[in-house]
């Protein structure tokens, strides 16, 4: 999955986040999405980028599509999803 399997789209994520993926081990949440782009279903790969500095930390399989985490992502309330469960993330930048 980490580097054979093509990737759907992109999921970026704010810097909290990235630190839960990278230092703590946790699943990717919706709350921590601040963008998603391509064209990708539940069950894809996604490229998981830091925003601002746009920096692949990892790829994994997503729970929802493109649509669906837009939705979540544009909820303004504070229920927050598994996006990309630990056990379907590999990650590429420990750094």
């Amino acid at each position: 999955m980490a580097f054979y399997a093509p990737a759907g789209g992109n999921i970026f994520v704010d810097k909290g986040a990235a630190e839960a993926l990278k230092k703590n081990g946790r699943s990717l949440l919706t709350a921590g999405i601040t963008a998603v782009e391509g064209d990708f279903s539940k069950g894809d790969v996604v490229k998981i980028i830091t925003s601002g500095d746009h920096v692949q930390i990892g790829r994994g399989i997503v729970s929802f599509s493109k649509s669906e985490l837009y939705d979540m992502m544009n909820r303004h309330d504070m229920h927050s999803e598994v996006a990309v469960h630990k056990d379907n993330l590999v990650l590429t930048d420990l750094t």
